[in-house]
């Protein structure tokens, strides 16, 4: 399969212009409050032209050539084929990859390549235990328990992916409203 690169400018990502390389993108990741949601570019769908992302992950490069791969890989939760990217954030860094689908990181509201939470800049599992969501299994989208059988996993991330196509999926809805990195509630 071949991947198509594309180079994106200046006005596709809100990042910090420090050119300190990977010891300063870290010291900016924990002198933040939060993690922030990468400007998508105009014309390009979240998800399928663009990874859902956070600046630390996207790097302090404002040129970033970007390799998109149409259903390459498979999602490490819901087991989709998806679109996935691979890009360089600065000279010395290693190549960053998404590893989970558009649907299923705009649901969690977590980065595709660090599964990091967009809001609070945790993992996931941290951010579950402080707000109480990790009690009494996995949730999903809504406070909306997660299935268990594969066949159930496959008709539950089929309607994610068509509700963010459409434009209904919740956590899309109030990353659009708002403007910045949605909640999940």
């Amino acid at each position: 399969r071949r991947a198509a690169a594309r180079v994106l400018g200046p006005s596709c990502c809100a990042m910090a212009s420090s050119s300190g390389g990977a010891a300063a993108t870290a010291a900016a990741a924990a002198a933040r409050p939060g993690a922030q949601l990468a400007q998508t570019p105009d014309g390009l769908t979240l998800g399928e032209d663009f990874p859902y992302v956070c600046e630390v992950c996207l790097g302090p490069n404002p040129y970033v050539r970007m390799l998109k791969m149409p259903n390459s890989r498979e999602c490490k939760i819901s087991g989709r084929p998806y679109t996935a990217f691979r890009w360089k954030p600065g000279s010395e860094a290693r190549y960053k990859e998404t590893i989970v689908a558009a649907e299923v990181a705009i649901a969690k509201n977590v980065c595709q390549v660090c599964l990091m939470d967009m809001e609070y800049n945790l993992p996931v599992a941290v951010r579950d235990q402080l707000t109480g969501a990790g009690k009494g299994g996995e949730r999903g989208v809504g406070g909306v328990q997660m299935p268990g059988s594969d066949v159930n996993k496959e008709f539950y991330w089929e309607n994610q992916r068509q509700s963010l196509a459409a434009g209904t999926l919740q956590g899309y809805q109030e990353l659009n409203a708002g403007g910045g990195a949605a909640s999940v509630g």
